[in-house]
This record gives structure tokens, sequence and C-alpha cells, in this order.
């Protein structure tokens, strides 16, 4: 799921100010342990509804990262530095009915 995950955010970086973009990447970069920091993060918790998708993330050393979508087209990035980003995700972007979609075919 991962994997998944990281393609959506590939999907989302489109009309992207330069912070919310290097926020989409550090994230994509940790889903692809490209950051020894986060090898072997796996999911802990995944929940959805019809307005929310709550993916959490954690590796051994228990460092949570969440990453939401909402049916409003928001994106928010929690990192467990206590870093919080949230972006709209624009017409460019997958959208969230496509997000939940792929999500719920796994």
């Amino acid at each position: 799921m991962k994997d998944t995950i990281a393609n959506i955010l590939n999907q989302c970086v489109y009309n992207k100010s330069l912070n919310d973009f290097d926020a989409i990447i550090k994230l994509i970069d940790l889903l692809q342990d490209k950051d020894t920091t986060y090898a072997s993060m796996d999911i802990v918790d995944y929940n959805h509804n019809d307005s929310t998708i709550s993916i959490h993330f954690r590796n051994k050393d228990y460092k949570l990262i969440t990453v939401t979508f909402t049916s409003s087209e928001y994106i928010a990035i929690h990192l467990d530095c206590g870093c919080t980003y949230t972006f709209i995700n624009d017409s460019y972007n997958i959208q969230y009915n496509d997000i939940r979609n792929i999500l719920q075919a796994l």
C-alpha cells in the first residue's frame, strides 16, 4: 500500500507552491524508504468514510506519520517532528473519489 500512496501523492504535486511540493516529495521519499530513519515503515491504521481517508504509518522506532485526504479536496500531512502541512488538492490533481476508489480496491 505504501507504493500506492506514493503514486497517489505523485499525482498531487501539480500546480503546487514550492513549499507544498517539497512537503509532498518529502513524504513520498519517506514512504519509499529513501530516508533510513523511516526504513521498514508499516501501515498502523487505515480509516475511511464518505468524507475522509486517513492512513497512519510508523517505523520500528514508533515514529508516526499520517496522510489524510478529504472530500473537500484537502490533503494533510503530519510528520513526527510536529510539522503539519495542509493544502488544497486542486483540479489539476487526482481527486478524492478517485483516491478512495484506488484505496478501496486494495
